[in-house]
């Protein structure tokens, strides 16, 4: 397997303005979502990505492949992505990273299960996030539901617990939620969160959390 950069080019942040973690992390989801949403619309799905924020506040889009299959599994990608970034931050390559893929998750306020795209941030500042976007496609539109988050679990660039096991370790478990086991459901999505998840409830307060921190 291999991984490039293999959409479009670096965005330049356009303004001196200073940042804090929380607000560079939000950054680079917006530079990254387009990709995603894009995917959705044209084919109904979108293997896994990412992109990451250079020191001087340029960022950069990353997609992992396999070079054998034009399916791969989508937690081998996500692991070729995770391991990239762990060199980067070992390198001081990075000061952000965000890996971007499609997801299978029991919807908050609902007994059903739903697709959504999830985000996982990480920023040098020691701040982490995994946000998540649900969404339904009706009619060849994507319609896109009320955001959600929680703290995140991922550790390339910050001091925070981890929650998962590395990718060096098998991929078996990614640093998202909880306890999950990756699984390779229909459409190349992941099915993230057990629906017996007693933490839940509380994504709805978690997404309030996320966005209103400083």
């Amino acid at each position: 397997m291999s991984v490039g950069l293999i959409w479009g080019h670096p965005s330049l942040r356009l303004h001196n303005e200073a940042m804090n973690p929380k607000h560079e992390s939000e950054e680079l989801m917006n530079e990254m979502l387009p990709v995603a949403k894009r995917m959705l619309r044209e084919y109904g799905e979108f293997f896994p990505y990412g992109g990451y924020m250079k020191p001087s506040g340029e960022m950069v889009h990353v997609g992992a492949k396999d070079p054998e299959t034009d399916r791969p599994k989508s937690k081998e990608l996500i692991a070729i992505l995770q391991g990239l970034f762990q060199e980067m931050a070992r390198n001081k390559q990075c000061k952000a990273v965000a890996i971007v893929y499609d997801v299978i998750i029991p919807l908050p306020k609902s007994n059903r299960r739903g697709s959504a795209i999830q985000v996982c941030l990480e920023h040098a500042g020691n701040y982490s996030a995994e946000v998540f976007i649900p969404y339904q496609i009706v009619n060849r539109e994507v319609l896109f539901g009320e955001i959600f988050a929680q703290k995140g679990s991922i550790c390339f660039l910050t001091k925070l617990k981890c929650r998962a096991k590395p990718a060096a370790a098998g991929a078996k478990q990614l640093s998202i939620v909880g306890h999950a086991v990756i699984n390779q459901p229909p459409l190349n999505k992941i099915r993230p969160i057990s629906p017996t998840n007693p933490k839940l409830p509380m994504y709805q307060d978690a997404a309030k959390t996320f966005l209103e921190q400083p």
